[in-house]
């Protein structure tokens, strides 16, 4: 619920790639190119 987001990641829940932190750790916001940022403990890469 956007209310009341679940604990660590908001998103771990429907996440393929989520691991045992997702559930623990919120992500930091981690710019991975000029104006575009994730918040991934696990963001992929092109």
């Amino acid at each position: 619920s956007p209310i009341a987001p679940p604990p660590g990641c908001r998103f771990h829940p429907r996440c393929p790639y989520a691991k045992e932190i997702c559930k623990k750790e919120e992500p930091q916001l981690i710019e991975i190119e000029r104006s575009r940022h994730v918040a991934c403990h696990f963001p992929l890469e092109n």
